[in-house]
């Protein structure tokens, strides 16, 4: 049926016109092109302006002290995007493209480190709020409980790990803090990172925990621009029990609908902190922010910056921290920030540089009420 369908309509095509067939032809040659355009993806990602939150929506302290308005900000990120919207990004100064380069990370794994980050960065900033807040009020009270060092990034030819997996011994040695962690690293790898009790070669082998069942794995140590490797990175992992803190939390994280990424660490710290102390720190301002942020307060560098800049001026916030780490060229988010600002007329007065958490609870503790 289908077949004698396109022999009628070929048949129909040929008594045409010369004039009308050269119309069908353009206009087929048009749908083609615009399917072409529209479906065939491209090599390169696409970052562009996302949202701003509360950040008492992903951590909520139950006290009667108010939280205020504080904000972190998002990026929405399009992989490998069609060729329009690669072309509509090229037109536009507010997107970032990048090329996508999986041979690096796959996507897949990226999300994956992207979600340890977020739930890291929670737990830090918990830590960090719960620690300062009891500088003021010693009824202040985290129940935490070191668990281990969680890999967040793992080298493609590390094949015996798996990201996400919870490290809790090296060489049956335990360990109760990443420092000490660090120390067995040492001493196994050498301090300088040319052999210590291991050599190149050798397999070091580790306890983890990996969907709840304790395992033995290795991982052979490689060499890499002179130093011995293990080819991952890791991050201190905690368990924080809300219902036996006081004040008590909860944490509200949905990891299939929620921002992923570490950039709203500071943000986070800075709500639950005032949400545990009296006075409102905000002094009734919108304040956004950015930057990763460790359980001791140091506050670090993201990506996006130009895109999270122009997110929070056009939702007219009154008040933006960003991290003023500079990099290995010497540039900052901060730089970038400013550079932003100006590009666009924004008023660059309301980017506040911060490397620490004091430093942001120092510039607002300055602030007229």
């Amino acid at each position: 049926m289908i077949k004698s369908y396109f022999k009628d309509l070929f048949k129909r095509f040929k008594e045409k016109s010369l004039f009308v067939k050269i119309i069908l032809c353009l206009f087929i040659c048009l749908d083609i092109s615009i399917l072409v355009f529209c479906l065939v993806r491209t090599k390169y990602n696409v970052t562009t302006p996302g949202a701003v939150d509360e950040a008492s929506d992903t951590i909520t302290v139950k006290s009667n002290n108010t939280s205020g308005h504080i904000l972190t900000v998002a990026v929405t990120d399009f992989d490998k995007v069609p060729l329009v919207q690669y072309w509509l990004a090229k037109n536009d100064d507010r997107f970032l493209i990048e090329e996508n380069d999986e041979s690096v990370i796959t996507n897949k794994d990226y999300n994956t480190y992207s979600v340890i980050l977020k739930k890291m960065a929670i737990n830090s900033s918990i830590i960090l709020a719960y620690e300062k807040a009891k500088e003021i009020d010693n009824t202040i009270y985290l129940d935490k409980t070191f668990e281990g060092v969680r890999i967040y990034y793992l080298k493609k030819d590390v094949l015996d790990l798996k990201l996400n997996d919870l490290i809790i011994a090296v060489e049956n040695e335990n360990f109760d803090s990443l420092s000490n962690f660090n120390v067995l690293i040492n001493k196994y790898l050498g301090e300088d990172r040319t052999g210590g009790l291991k050599n190149l070669g050798d397999s070091l082998e580790f306890t983890i925990i990996r969907d709840g069942v304790e395992l033995k794995r290795s991982a052979e140590i490689k060499e890499s621009n002179g130093r011995l490797v293990i080819g991952m990175n890791v991050v201190e992992s905690y368990v924080l029990n809300g219902n036996t803190s006081s004040p008590t939390f909860t944490i509200n994280y949905n990891e299939r609908f929620d921002a992923s990424g570490s950039s709203g660490g500071a943000m986070m710290a800075l709500s639950v902190y005032n949400a545990l102390t009296k006075d409102d720190i905000t002094k009734g301002l919108f304040i956004a922010g950015t930057g990763t942020i460790d359980r001791f307060g140091n506050i670090g560098g993201i990506g996006a910056i130009e895109q999270k800049t122009i997110e929070v001026f056009t939702k007219g916030l009154d008040l933006f921290f960003v991290d003023d780490i500079k990099d290995n060229d010497g540039i900052s988010d901060y730089d970038l920030a400013i550079t932003t600002a100006e590009k666009f007329g924004y008023d660059k007065t309301k980017i506040i540089p911060v490397k620490t958490f004091d430093d942001i609870l120092d510039y607002l503790n300055g602030l007229d009420n």
